[in-house]
């Protein structure tokens, strides 16, 4: 359907614009070039992120060269409030930062200040997982929801560590077996209420114990800003290469049958498409979100005399951990409008997730092989 969408959004671009300004999170709403090198393609980088942190978040972009491959990836960071604290989360792995100081915005604070989350999700890591960590203390996330306290780095082995929230008693455990889970669930809970945790440790570098109070500020929002990353990163529903063709099958049908309630049914909450918009100067590439789509098409339709498309040579690939999977496939498309007959040939590349148990669309970009011509 790229075709037919480049010449819909010709008509409907001052709808796509105007919807940039209420729909930010889903937009580039500013794109650096700083490291951008000319003449390469531009492509857009893998994401384990595929919904808005929260609504009103806005998302900036940055291309950054890719030596090995001579691309201009696309890299997306979302920076919003969330309950009036302020984050900065990379689309590629969920990582960033919340701000930790009240008073201070997140850019003007120290480094040290705010809250940072690292993300691992290479399927090649042992243990899959986020941490949300500022100064001495720091809080995993794991795959399967448990978490792990952890104080300082570079323990001395044998030794202990301490945790005091407040004035509530002192927490201590081993370095080597770490807190037990009463006692991190007991960490875990004092901390969401908590002004200041005080924190003990042995460095084996330099032999004695190491103490440090860390601020508590916003807490809360930056625990539920790594849950909403986690929850998104580490699904535990698998989708198998059944499943996408499941999809695809259903999708195709649908759109013979010009059903677009049913396309709706397989398009995930945070589904997004790039569409070409033709004869814009400079050229302009808008993203539709799933409800600009979906109104897209239904409106597009009733213009059409005539519309069918033929779909080949389908590959999918599934990722190791099976979270996710990729399709492209060559898709043929004749248009008859105003009584004029078109043909184009594109490659579509499609990916999808499990949402709510069952496998859906999140994004589709294609890339032309073959112009308007007449056809045979």
């Amino acid at each position: 359907m790229n075709r037919f969408l480049q010449r819909l959004a010709k008509y409907y671009l001052p709808m796509l614009l105007v919807s940039t300004a209420v729909s930010a999170e889903e937009l580039c709403a500013y794109i650096s070039r700083s490291h951008y090198v000319d003449g390469w393609e531009e492509v857009g980088s893998k994401e384990g992120i595929s919904s808005p942190i929260t609504h009103g978040g806005v998302v900036n972009c940055s291309f950054f060269p890719d030596q090995s491959e001579k691309l201009n990836v696309l890299v997306r960071q979302e920076r919003g409030d969330y309950q009036n604290i302020e984050y900065r989360i990379f689309y590629t792995d969920g990582s960033g930062m919340i701000q930790g100081e009240a008073g201070k915005r997140l850019d003007a604070a120290d480094y040290q200040d705010n809250w940072k989350l690292r993300c691992r999700t290479n399927p090649s890591d042992q243990l899959r997982h986020c941490v949300l960590q500022k100064g001495d203390l720091s809080i995993h996330r794991y795959r399967d929801g448990s978490f792990m306290v952890d104080v300082g780095s570079n323990q001395k082995p044998g030794s202990n560590m301490l945790v005091r929230v407040d004035s509530n008693e002192a927490i201590t455990a081993d370095t080597q077996d770490g807190f037990t889970d009463e006692q991190t669930d007991l960490i875990l809970e004092q901390v969401k209420t908590g002004k200041t945790v005080h924190t003990r440790y042995e460095n084996v570098s330099n032999q004695w114990q190491t103490d440090s109070t860390v601020n508590l500020f916003a807490y809360p929002q930056a625990a539920d800003i790594m849950e909403i990353v986690a929850a998104d990163l580490f699904t535990v529903d698998k989708i198998t290469a059944d499943d996408v063709r499941q999809v695809i099958t259903a999708t195709d049908l649908a759109s013979e049958h010009h059903d677009s309630d049913e396309i709706g049914r397989y398009l995930g909450k945070s589904f997004f498409k790039y569409v070409d918009v033709p004869g814009s100067s400079p050229p302009v590439t808008a993203r539709v979100d799933r409800t600009q789509y979906l109104e897209m098409i239904r409106k597009g339709w009733k213009t059409l005399e005539d519309y069918s498309y033929q779909r080949k040579d389908v590959v999918i690939n599934v990722a190791p951990d099976e979270a996710s999977a990729e399709s492209n496939s060559t898709v043929v498309e004749t248009i008859s409008m105003n009584g004029q007959k078109m043909v184009s040939k594109v490659r579509e590349y499609a990916r999808y997730k499990m949402e709510d148990g069952r496998a859906v669309i999140v994004r589709i970009e294609t890339q032309t092989l073959v112009g308007d011509t007449m056809p045979e």
